[in-house]
């Protein structure tokens, strides 16, 4: 956690996953008094268009288009690899992303 907070800085961030990772991770940030998350976003379009901890959930596309400048968390355990894909088929550069999985592999633990 302390590394994720430590490679975004003050920069404008966008949690990719509105899960319970994706919202453990905000209320983290909020706790410590770093309000630079601008948006969530999710392929899931049940939760789009909402907003949660007062900015909105938007689809990748969107917020990629929306947000140039911003760096990527995923928050995530099983679809991490298939979602740093997706940004960089959208056009975010590899090193504005970054994975927070919580610092556990469910796969270890024998569950999914």
């Amino acid at each position: 956690l302390l590394r994720v907070f430590e490679w975004m800085g003050k920069r404008k961030t966008i949690i990719f996953g509105r899960g319970k990772f994706g919202v453990f991770l905000h209320i983290q940030m909020l706790c410590r008094g770093l309000d630079n998350v601008v948006a969530y976003c999710d392929n899931d379009i049940e939760e789009q268009e909402v907003t949660l901890y007062g900015v909105p959930v938007i689809a990748p596309q969107k917020a990629v288009k929306m947000y140039k400048e911003a760096v990527f968390i995923i928050a995530s355990k099983y679809h991490s690899e298939e979602m740093k894909k997706q940004l960089v088929f959208l056009g975010v550069n590899e090193n504005s992303i970054i994975s927070y999985t919580a610092g556990a592999d469910m796969r270890l633990l024998g569950s999914k």
